[in-house]
């Protein structure tokens, strides 16, 4: 399977960016750290039914500062009711490499040296499910491939280690799910310090790396799973490098994150763009790579089945073929308890 390398897309084929100019103060040892972020939110595709055109609480985004990922890192946390970005500036143990709570006394002087103010980029990844863990250390065999680095920044996320998250679902113990990513390649931060406090500011544009698939008149408090088998990958998690940003396959799992969008549920997946990117365990039987016509992946069907979690309900569909989609693309069907699409569920 091609080893997703994070996607260069489009934002989306109509771009809804939500801009916010927050501030707020926490304290930390002896000067306040006065942040403002300013960060757009994209939507999905061309259809406003399927968009998420704000940021909705307990949203996390990992920022990288500098270029410096084994050193420091911020993690925003979106507070819904105030609408505004709690900053948590995260250091790692020295010992085991995981991140923990630090403050920007631990970072100030790493990055403004000599001066009193530096600028320079900000990389940021967004991951629905919200962040578990956040370790530098060795990358996995396969993503030191990928990146041809042995070192990285490695965000572990909820849906990635199947536990628990924040949110509107909460899968099983041990489930994968892919979810909603999102990235920022060259944003900008600035931290300029002045007598009694310490003041960042982040310009942040980020992109979909997923396409967004949504189910009419489903409610993901009725406690849904929704599989899919299509020319799509599910991910989770990722991690940064000096090179750029990465997000990671879940191999062997077709189930999605459930979002509830209005009245639907959305789904989220990386679109393949190459016949490299389908994994060999969906090649058909007796098929391998070296026989594939080269446009193969564009010829592979949407199967979507939908069931509660004990099974009591349980519909299947195959919308057949579909075309090539592109991260940051909608996709929105009749589900099956739409009005005059039930007989298209079996």
């Amino acid at each position: 399977m091609k080893k997703l390398i994070f996607v260069m897309a489009a934002l989306s084929l109509a771009f809804v960016g939500c801009n916010t100019d927050k501030e707020f103060e926490q304290p930390v040892e002896n000067k306040a750290l006065k942040v403002v972020v300013n960060m757009d939110k994209p939507s999905f595709g061309d259809d406003t039914r399927a968009a998420r055109t704000d940021w909705e609480d307990g949203d996390e985004v990992v920022v990288t500062i500098e270029n410096n990922i084994a050193d420091y890192c911020l993690i925003l946390t979106y507070d819904g009711t105030s609408k505004k970005w709690a900053t948590t500036v995260m250091v790692p143990n020295m010992r085991t490499g995981v991140f923990v709570e630090g403050s920007i006394s631990n970072i100030a002087d790493d990055i403004l040296g000599d001066a009193t103010e530096v600028s320079s980029i900000a990389r940021a990844a967004y991951f629905s499910s919200g962040v578990a863990e956040i370790v530098y250390g060795n990358l996995s065999a396969a993503a030191s491939t990928r990146a041809s680095v042995t070192d990285g920044l490695i965000i572990a996320t909820n849906a990635g280690l199947g536990c628990s998250w924040k949110g509107n679902n909460t899968p099983s113990s041990g489930s994968r799910f892919g979810e909603c990513i999102m990235i920022c390649r060259e944003g900008e931060f600035t931290l300029k310090e002045t007598d009694d406090s310490y003041e960042l500011t982040l310009d942040i544009t980020m992109q979909p790396m997923v396409a967004q698939f949504t189910i009419r008149d489903l409610k993901v408090e009725d406690d849904w799973r929704i599989w899919v088998d299509a020319p799509m990958t599910f991910a989770a998690g990722g991690y940064f490098t000096e090179r750029g940003i990465y997000i990671n396959a879940i191999e062997y799992q077709n189930l999605g994150y459930c979002h509830q969008n209005g009245n639907d549920i959305s789904i989220y997946a990386v679109p393949w763009q190459s016949n490299d990117d389908i994994p060999s365990y969906m090649l058909p039987e007796d098929v391998d790579f070296d026989t594939l016509e080269e446009d193969f992946y564009t010829t592979c069907p949407y199967y979507v089945n939908i069931h509660s979690t004990d099974y009591s309900i349980d519909f299947e569909r195959d919308f057949g073929v579909k075309g090539v989609l592109e991260a940051g693309d909608a996709v929105i069907v009749d589900g099956p308890y739409t009005s005059g699409a039930e007989d298209k569920w079996e």
